[in-house]
């Protein structure tokens, strides 16, 4: 759906620290990859990092090249492995919050499919406020317009990616 070069990473010239955030949650399966994408308004464009979660099991159990690729996913920060076979709901939670207040990011709203996301949400509402919460099941009839938007953004070089995890993912 988007071209190689639509998805290509770029250099961040400068933090995001401390900037306004849309957050969207895809918690995926307990086995899977858990993914955290951060959307950043700034000057017409949007910034997009991301941070995910893979279990040391399915780190271990990936072919050579595969496993290689991981690793460079690690290195940028975009991929954290979590030990054990099926990621551990309070652990990532830990982890993604102490990312979020690391850098300082306000995020404005979150969007989440909720399949799996139980702990996460009952828990981010307890903390954060329900505030700019949007539930967004994934689905042909949900994906389709909202991917739509975002290829024409990419086709109007409006989307940033920084994280070679975000280009494998797109």
């Amino acid at each position: 759906f988007f071209t190689y070069e639509e998805t290509l990473p770029v250099a961040r010239p400068f933090t995001l620290d401390n900037c306004c955030c849309s957050m969207g949650v895809d918690w995926s399966q307990g086995d899977d990859f858990c993914a955290f994408t951060f959307l950043f308004p700034i000057n017409g464009r949007f910034k997009i990092i991301t941070r995910c979660y893979v279990t040391s099991k399915t780190m271990n159990s990936l072919h050579e090249a595969a496993y290689e690729k991981y690793q460079n996913f690690i290195k940028e920060g975009g991929l954290v492995v979590m030990e054990g076979t099926i990621l551990n709901s309070e652990e990532v939670y830990e982890d993604i919050s102490q990312f979020i207040y690391d850098h300082n990011y306000v995020v404005i709203c979150w969007g989440y499919d909720p399949y799996g996301i139980t702990y996460f949400e009952d828990r981010y509402d307890k903390e954060n406020g329900e505030y700019g919460k949007v539930k967004v099941p994934q689905g042909v009839r949900t994906e389709s317009v909202p991917l739509g938007e975002l290829k024409h953004l990419a086709e109007e070089g409006e989307l940033e990616f920084y994280q070679e995890i975000m280009s494998f993912c797109m």
